[in-house]
């Protein structure tokens, strides 16, 4: 059994409505007749007054109240269900037993009128269940108040037995009305319960689609959060990790040189205080690049056009860019991973090989965009593994597979050096 808290959406909102259009109609019947009351119908009209008009209401305070649904828990909807089967029932057996009582001719009285105070609130209240709990508790409820109907109809057979024995009054239990109501409830039950079935199944699957793509989403921001702590530890690594390193080579040789060349050692403190502060400039671009995108505020051919005349005044050196004019469109993470490619591979050059001249050529062709980076300086051997220990290189090539995308560097020493990356676009 369901808690009030998986109530079908909608299900509750529906029950009161129908609460709502069962009081009309009860009403509006009851007036009719009164209009046209006979001592015969007003033995029909009292008990429904009497009886049916307060359960309804009753039942309109009930599934309205909040403080009741709470209270009920588990068991809300089900009294509720309860309530709207047996209240009928009731009433039914009361307007029939008063009729007999009075010695009427009850035999249309049975299949009509006492089936119309059961059908709507029975047809209903089958529907809310083949919502809810699915067709087998359908079948359950049908059978059980086709059987709690026959045996109220026995009841009464048995209460004025005598006379219907000597035919002063003519009852049969109305076996065909019950068995269409039921067959009738039966078949809107089955329609019923086979399209909200549908419908929980694609909500379940919708939910577990949310999920995944929560968990999704949640994955992507720690990735996006791991790539950019390693973009840090990068441009640490090539400001401050290098600055230090040669600080600390400086100060070493210092600590000789005070007795034995006292000059020299003047000479290698005015260097080392020259690195430091070229190293605290280094940190602060740094930063400042951490800080913001020039990406998001120029675009990448102007990104890269001042990147690279900043990169060639800090280092007295030329630098030469040539851009195809249709590279445009690009996602943001393959202008991320072009941008950043390129300012490593220019500090690379600058840094470690001691370059003169850089020439960064980005060009387009049929879908494929290429980055190439080529540098006058010194130049490495590929085959010592560059990569290990040196989180630049190591940093262009995470950038490359970010965009699906390759890279290829091309070195010989006393040759210089050549990075190229291809991506797909």
């Amino acid at each position: 059994m369901k808690t009030n808290t998986d109530i079908e959406p909608g299900l509750l909102p529906l029950f009161r409505l129908t609460i709502v259009l069962w009081l009309v109609i009860q009403i509006v019947r009851v007036l009719a007749q009164m209009v046209t009351t006979t001592a015969e119908s007003s033995l029909y009209i009292s008990p429904v007054i009497s009886f049916s008009l307060p359960v309804t209401l009753f039942m309109l305070f009930y599934i309205n109240s909040s403080s009741v649904q709470e209270q009920m828990g588990q068991w809300y909807l089900p009294t509720g269900l309860m309530i709207t089967t047996v209240g009928p029932m009731i009433i039914q057996g009361l307007s029939i037993g008063l009729q007999m009582e009075a010695g009427l001719v009850a035999e249309t009285t049975f299949a009509t009128r006492s089936m119309e105070v059961v059908f709507f609130p029975l047809f209903f209240s089958m529907i809310f269940i083949a919502v809810q709990y699915g067709f087998k508790v359908v079948i359950i409820y049908i059978l059980g108040t086709a059987v709690l109907e026959m045996i109220s109809f026995g009841t009464l057979i048995s209460i004025y037995g005598q006379a219907v024995l000597h035919k002063t009054i003519v009852f049969d239990i109305p076996f065909e009305a019950i068995a269409k109501r039921s067959l009738l409830q039966g078949i809107t039950g089955f329609l019923i319960a086979r399209a909200i079935h549908g419908q929980k199944r694609d909500r379940k699957a919708l939910g577990e689609k949310n999920v995944q793509l929560t968990q999704y989403a949640a994955t992507v921001e720690q990735l996006a959060v791991s790539h950019e702590r390693n973009r840090m530890a990068r441009e640490l690594h090539d400001t401050l990790a290098h600055t230090l390193s040669a600080v600390s080579v400086q100060l070493q040789a210092l600590s000789t040189q005070f007795d034995s060349d006292p000059e020299g050692a003047r000479q290698t403190l005015k260097n080392t205080s020259g690195l430091t502060r070229d190293g605290l400039k280094e940190v602060r671009r740094a930063l400042q690049a951490l800080r913001a995108s020039p990406l998001e505020d120029l675009g990448l051919s102007i990104a890269l056009r001042d990147l690279l005349k900043a990169s060639a005044e800090r280092a007295g050196i030329d630098i030469e860019f040539n851009s195809d004019k249709s590279i445009e469109g690009l996602t943001p993470e393959v202008e991320q991973s072009l941008y950043r490619i390129c300012e490593e591979a220019v500090n690379n050059a600058i840094q470690h090989s001691n370059a003169k001249g850089i020439k960064v050529t980005l060009s387009k062709d049929k879908g494929v965009l290429q980055l190439s980076i080529t540098d006058d300086g010194t130049g490495f051997n590929l085959d010592t593994n560059p990569e290990d220990g040196h989180f630049g290189i190591r940093g262009m090539h995470e950038r490359a597979d970010l965009c699906d995308g390759r890279l290829d560097i091309q070195s010989e020493p006393g040759k210089g050096t050549t990075v190229n990356f291809i991506v797909e676009v």
